[in-house]
Order: C-alpha cells, then structure tokens, then sequence
C-alpha cells in the first residue's frame, strides 16, 4: 500500500484513502482524476508499502510524485534496470529507505549513490552483493548524510566503515548490522553517537575512539571476549546504553562506567562471573545466563532488580535505592552466600529457592516490607 506523509491541505480527506490502496491503484486514480495527479505532484514523502515494487512501477511511482525527497521502498527484490530512476532523483532525495535490493550490481550502484549530495538519511538494507568500490563511491558523494544503515552488506570490509566516517563529517548514527564479513572493526570518530554492530558474528576485536558515543548494540555478536567489551566500556566514556545479548563468547567480564544507563547481558550462555558497577545504571537484563555462578553489583541508584531464573550460587549486592528484588527460580542460591547492602528493600521473591528470609535484612529499622517465600507473603525480619 501508498503511504503519503499528512500535509495541511484540503486533500488531507483523501490521504487515508491513499493510504490504504495499492501502487497500482492510486496510479490508475491520478491518471484519470485530474485534481488527484495535481495534489500528487506536490507529496515529498513517500512510502511505497509492503508489495514488491516493478522496474516499471517504480518509473511510473517517480513520474506521478515528481517533487519526491523522502522515498521508501519495502522490497526491491524484483528491481533490476530501473535504479537509473533512483539515479534521476538523487540529487533532490533527503532521505531513501531501500529495502532488499539483493541484486543490484556495482555499476548501477556507483552511479545511483553518486547523485546523493543531498542525502541526509540513508537505509540500503539487505544489498548483499556490493564491494568496497561502489561503497567508497557512496560516502564521497554522501556530505551530508547523518544518518546511514548498511544492514546486511556482506562484502562490507572493516576498513570501509572508517572510510565512511572520515569521508562523511555529520554522520551520527551508523548501522553496520549483520554484516557478517567485518572481524577487527578499529573507528576513529568525533561525531558518532549510535553504533549498531549486532548479528556481526565473526567480530573478535573491536577499538573504538569515539567520545561522543551514547549508544551501542553488540547484540549477538557472538565471538566478541571480555577484553574487547571492557575496552570499549574504558574507552567510551559518554556511553548511556550497551546492548550485549547473545553474546556467546563472554565468560567473566567486569564492567565499570560512571554514564552506562541500561545494559543487556541476556542469554549470554558462557557468562559465569560478572561484576558490574554503574553510579547510573537504572537497566539491568541478565535473563537466561543459565551458566552464572556469580554476580557482584554495585548499582546506587537501581530501584528493581530482575534476577530471576538464574543459576548463581553467590550474590553481592550494594544497592542503596533498591526497592523490589526479583529471585524466583535462582534454585542454586542459598543464603551463606549472599551479601546484600539495600537499605531501601522492601519486596524480595523468593519463590522457588533455598533462600532463608534473613539473608535480606533492612538497615533503617522502620516499617515492614515483604518477602515472597512459596507463594505467600511473610513479615520482614528487622534487626
């Protein structure tokens, strides 16, 4: 279906009908009802929708929305000869979103990136077949680009992805995921804020000199050690979020950083020793580390804790403004070996473990709190 970005016209009536009609049809409207194709001319915004676009619906798309710049195409599966159209247009498009283009060849590609001087937001998913070449002929034409995804690039090579940020100053936000053929990724990069890396499972070694990096997703990488994750904690000291789920080969990796806001560690399946330390972490996921057998956290502002169905046998926290602790199922658990400092605790669960309520004792000796032991609550025990 046609999806048309919402204007402040008196058409607006006409865009939910637009909006639920296949490419097909809206082309049959516009060519016969006059006052439609005017108001096309003037849509910038453009989604194509779900269906497999033609070589000859896609000429036909560019023809009757002539003042296009913000394109999307869902599936390019069956385009072959008509990226020369895209070509036409490149120099008005802010932004494409090109989905599945499996096929494309070097040439084509070179000279339809070469046209993007004006593109500011860039997604060629799934374009397999791509080298080196035709991807350095992108980032010399793209200056202006910000934001730029390359998800499933397989003949992207490490080196091209420094390329494209030197080559592109304003690029911020980069997605390399599931490009399978990158191993030792080493960027070097002042304005980069968002990095996605996820699904890049031959990854082993990662370096990254990039201050203003707030983001980052590393999910299953799955070759990626502890060292290369503690170094890119070290390193990145403005990094708010870090996705590490699936990450295969982690085993004992310690993480300290003073902005780190959320983090995933889940069905990381080798991790058996983990310390963590974050002065600003509010998100923690450990979900389906089956293998932990021990776990130190030192998080003072963390206020719900979900640790359950865990193999650990030994727990250290050190949590000042933790409220709600969630130990359901940690069958391997037993109270000797649990230190806890949590003055603000007031619910633990304990369902399903050898846990003795008074191995979680409050500190402040006001009120009462609960513990879930076996499905029931019991009163707390103040010392």
């Amino acid at each position: 279906m046609l999806n048309t970005a919402t204007m402040k016209m008196p058409e607006d009536q006409f865009l939910n009908v637009l909006s639920y009609l296949v490419v097909d049809s809206v082309f049959a409207m516009s060519s016969t009802c006059r006052q439609l194709h005017e108001w096309c001319s003037l849509f910038k915004a453009v989604d194509a929708g779900e269906e497999e676009l033609r070589n000859a619906d896609l000429a036909l798309l560019v023809r009757r929305f002539p003042a296009v710049n913000d394109l999307t195409i869902r599936s390019a599966s069956r385009l072959t000869t008509a990226y020369e159209v895209l070509a036409e247009i490149g120099p008005q498009l802010v932004s494409l979103k090109l989905a599945g283009a499996r096929i494309i060849r070097d040439d084509t590609f070179r000279d339809m990136v070469r046209t993007f001087e004006s593109m500011r937001y860039l997604s060629l998913n799934g374009t397999f077949y791509v080298k080196s070449q035709a991807i350095n002929a992108l980032a010399k034409a793209g200056q202006q680009l910000q934001e730029v995804s390359l998800c499933g690039f397989r003949q992207l090579k490490d080196e091209d992805v420094q390329f494209l940020l030197d080559s592109c100053p304003s690029l911020s936000v980069l997605s390399v995921a599931d490009c399978t053929t990158l191993g030792s990724l080493v960027l070097r990069s002042t304005q980069l804020e968002t990095l996605d890396v996820s699904r890049c499972i031959h990854i082993s070694e990662m370096s990254l000199e990039t201050p203003g990096l707030t983001r980052l997703d590393a999910n299953w990488c799955t070759k990626l050690p502890d060292c290369a994750v503690e170094s890119l904690v070290g390193s990145c000291l403005a990094l708010e979020h870090l996705g590490l789920k699936g990450c295969s080969a982690l085993v004992s990796p310690t993480i300290q950083s003073a902005k780190l806001r959320s983090l995933d560690l889940s069905l990381c399946g080798k991790l058996t020793t983990c310390s963590i330390s974050g002065p600003s972490l509010t998100t923690l996921k450990v979900a389906m580390c089956m293998g932990l057998n021990s776990l130190t956290l030192e998080l003072p502002v963390m206020i719900s804790l979900d640790l359950s169905m865990l193999g650990v046998k030994n727990l250290t926290l050190n949590c000042n403004k933790l409220v709600y602790a969630n130990l359901r199922g940690s069958y391997k658990l037993e109270s000797a070996n649990i230190q806890s400092r949590c003055p603000g605790l007031s619910v633990v669960d304990l369902c399903g473990t050898k846990i003795n309520p008074e191995a979680f004792v409050r500190s402040d000796g006001e009120g009462e709190g609960d513990v879930i032991q076996g499905g029931a609550p019991l009163p707390w025990h103040t010392y």
